[in-house]
C-alpha cells in the first residue's frame, strides 16, 4: 500500500500540532487544581500583567483569595496572600521551593538569589537566623519610618497642589529603607556625606535600569527556554545600552557592598546597629560552623 505524499505530510502536520498543543497545555494541566484566571496558549496571562502588574495581583487576590495562579507564557506564577501560607513556604517547607528565576543581565553571583541545589540550601541555612522575628521587627520599624516620611511628603504635596514625580518619591523611600536596613546608612534629602551619596547614586542607577517585572523576554524564555538561553548569553556578552548600564550598576553595588563588609571585618566584630551586613557577618552553620564569605554577604545584600 502506497501512502500519497500529501496525505503523509498532512498526518505529520496533525501529529506535530497535537504534540505542540500537549506541550503548551502541560503546565496548565499541572496547576489546574489551583484557581486563577484562564490563560491563553503561548501568551498565558502576559497581556493582563503587562498592562498593570500590581493592580492585576490585587484583583486576582480579591477574587481567588488566599492562593491563585497566573501564567507568563508557559511559566506558572503562584500568588500567595495568606500569611500562614507564606510562612509555610518560606520557613517550614523552604527546601521544596528552590532554583528561582534569574534576573536578565544580573552577573553570575554566589548569592541566595542565584544559587541552585546544594549551594542554595547551604546559603539558605546560613542566613535563615538573620531573619528571625525579633530582627525583622527592628527592620520593619525602619521601613515604617521611611513610609511615614513618604506619607508626610505626599501630604505636603496634596496641600500645595505641587506636581511631583511619584516614581522618584517612592524610589527615595526604597533608598532610605535599603540604606539603613542593609548598610546602616541614613540616606535622606538632608544627608550629603560621601558614603550615603555613593550608595544612593548606585542604587538609583540599579533601580532606574532594572528590567520590568514582566517583559517580552520572560515570555520568550518560558516559550523557548533552550533557544532563549543561548540568545541571552549572547545578549549579556554584547549587551545593549540599557542592559549594560544595569549590569555595570549592579557590579558597582556589589563592589560597594564588598568594601563595606571588609571594613566591618577589619574594624570590629560588633556594630552600633545590627543591620543585615552585621547579621550576616555573624551567621554560622549550626553543624559545620561554616560562615558566609565576604563576596556572598555583599551579593546577598
Amino acid at each position: 500500500m502506497i501512502i500519497p505524499i500529501p496525505l503523509l505530510l498532512f498526518a505529520l502536520f496533525l501529529v506535530s500540532l497535537h504534540m505542540l498543543y500537549t506541550w503548551l497545555m502541560q503546565p496548565i494541566r499541572a496547576f489546574s487544581h489551583i484557581p486563577g484566571p484562564a490563560p491563553r496558549l503561548l501568551l498565558g496571562n502576559y497581556n493582563e500583567v503587562k498592562q498593570n502588574f500590581h493592580q492585576m495581583h490585587l484583583t486576582w487576590a480579591k477574587k481567588y483569595e488566599h492562593i491563585t495562579k497566573f501564567f507568563v507564557g508557559r511559566r506558572a506564577v503562584i500568588l500567595l496572600t495568606s500569611p500562614e501560607m507564606v510562612h509555610e513556604v518560606t520557613q517550614r517547607q523552604f527546601d521544596n521551593f528552590i532554583n528561582h528565576p534569574k534576573i536578565v543581565g544580573m552577573p553570575a553571583i554566589s548569592s541566595i538569589f542565584s544559587a541552585e541545589g546544594a549551594d542554595w540550601h547551604h546559603l539558605r541555612r546560613l542566613i535563615a537566623p538573620s531573619f528571625n522575628a525579633t530582627h525583622m521587627m527592628e527592620m520593619n520599624k525602619i521601613v515604617n519610618q521611611s513610609v511615614d516620611r513618604l506619607v508626610a511628603r505626599l501630604g505636603e504635596v496634596a496641600n500645595t497642589g505641587e506636581v511631583v514625580d511619584i516614581h522618584k518619591l517612592f524610589a527615595r523611600m526604597a533608598l532610605e529603607a535599603i540604606g539603613e536596613t542593609a548598610f546602616n546608612l541614613v540616606i535622606s534629602q538632608d544627608t550629603h556625606d560621601d558614603a550615603s551619596n555613593l550608595l544612593a547614586h548606585v542604587l538609583h542607577t540599579v533601580t532606574d535600569n532594572a528590567p520590568a517585572p514582566v517583559n517580552p523576554v520572560d515570555l520568550f524564555i518560558s516559550t523557548a527556554p533552550t533557544l532563549s538561553a543561548a540568545l541571552l548569553r549572547l545578549a549579556v556578552r554584547f549587551p545593549p545600552a540599557a542592559l549594560k548600564t544595569f549590569m555595570d550598576s549592579f557590579t558597582n553595588l556589589t563592589t560597594y557592598a564588598e568594601r563595606v563588609v571588609r571594613e566591618r571585618r577589619a574594624t570590629s566584630t560588633e556594630h552600633a546597629k545590627a543591620d543585615f551586613i552585621q547579621s550576616f557577618l555573624h551567621a554560622k552553620h549550626k553543624e559545620t560552623g561554616a560562615q558566609l564569605t565576604d563576596e556572598q554577604i555583599a551579593q546577598t545584600c
